[in-house]
């Protein structure tokens, strides 16, 4: 069911580039946008994460009061620099190898253009037994709200044209029915 149009999704409907900013952020990643390989099915990716707003003043935030960075090395205009000490810290925390762990990704969201990212609709960052701990280190360091979910926001270099993006948008790392529903396995 369309939250905000009420009555039934359509592969149609939702695969449109103008359903996404009416109905983003996503609650649970919607049927249409998972990637189906055998089919050529290769909708927009979208990110699971937690949108930051005001993202370099965040970043600056953690990375301060974690200790990570002097504060008179901090170089106000870089963001990937931060978001690489405080999101290296944090992995560190929750025990993830380098690689597999948080990221960030610009995002097209209301609710902010910087992701933390635990996921894709197209991969899978955190293994599953570590989310809980991954979800609670992120809230706790950027003062998120107890009850504050990780959502499904479209990444920022997707077409806004109106037209079906299956045939508009490939991806490198196409994944299969199977894999999306299969939890990953640890290894």
């Amino acid at each position: 069911m369309c939250r905000r149009h009420g009555g039934r999704l359509t592969l149609g409907k939702v695969l449109h580039l103008s359903y996404m900013p009416e109905n983003e952020p996503f609650e649970k990643l919607p049927v249409p946008y998972r990637p189906v390989q055998e089919r050529g099915h290769h909708p927009p990716r979208l990110s699971l994460g937690f949108a930051i707003r005001k993202e370099l003043a965040e970043f600056r935030r953690v990375a301060l009061k974690e200790g990570l960075t002097d504060p008179r090395d901090i170089d106000h205009n870089c963001f990937s620099r931060l978001a690489g000490l405080v999101l290296g810290h944090l992995n560190k925390i929750c025990a993830l190898p380098p690689g597999d762990g948080m990221t960030t990704r610009w995002i097209h969201s209301r609710e902010g253009i910087v992701v933390i990212e635990l996921e894709t609709n197209y991969n899978w960052w955190i293994p599953e037994e570590k989310q809980d701990k991954v979800v609670s280190v992120i809230k706790e360091h950027f003062n998120l709200p107890k009850d504050a979910k990780p959502r499904w926001h479209p990444e920022n270099d997707i077409d806004k044209s109106s037209g079906p993006t299956t045939s508009q948008v490939s991806h490198p790392f196409p994944m299969t029915m199977r894999q999306i529903f299969q939890p990953p396995s640890s290894v």
